[in-house]
């Protein structure tokens, strides 16, 4: 394409809190939040990636985010999007309950990735790993889009992007 056809997007620099693992003071997850912020606005970044839902104090932590003019980007990966069963999750209800506090802190994208299982676990077998995380995000993409929310889902854990872009296509949300 010629470069007056390309749009264009602004590339916005942010703190990821896995940076300053053993360094982030003791506190509250607010108290961390507050920090992080902090740094973001020392060092002139735009935004903020943490391990951060479930949010205690939303309204709390989307004020000291407006203030500092950062953007809030959190992780959602306490779940597992492969065998939720094994522990009793809904994930639809756990979904709905962590994105509504999610709203309230003004946040508008979520980055996802799943516990539990990687490329390499051996039971199921990456093939069924897919299918059943394609399966059980369906909920969670229908709670995200029920809220004006887009996911992304990071290709962590040694699954590579063609696994999860399978995923994804199986998902088939625009969330």
């Amino acid at each position: 394409r010629s470069k007056s056809s390309r749009t264009t997007m602004p590339l916005k620099l942010g703190i990821a809190s896995p940076s300053y693992s053993g360094h982030i003071p003791e506190g509250s997850p607010t108290d961390h939040v507050a920090w992080l912020l902090e740094r973001c606005v020392e060092y002139g970044l735009e935004s903020l990636q943490w391990g951060g839902l479930p949010l205690s104090e939303p309204e709390v932590i989307k004020a000291k985010a407006a203030a500092a003019g950062v953007r809030l980007v959190p992780l959602w990966n306490h779940i597992d999007l492969v065998t939720p069963e094994r522990k009793g999750e809904d994930l639809a209800q756990i979904a709905k309950d962590d994105f509504d506090t999610a709203v309230a802190a003004g946040i508008t994208t979520i980055v996802i990735h799943g516990s539990g299982h990687d490329h390499f676990t051996l039971d199921p077998p990456l093939p069924e790993q897919l299918m059943r995380m394609a399966e059980n995000l369906v909920p969670v993409a229908a709670a995200a889009a029920e809220r004006g929310l887009t996911l992304g889902l990071l290709p962590h854990l040694d699954y590579r992007s063609g696994d999860l872009l399978q995923v994804m296509h199986a998902v088939n949300n625009p969330a």
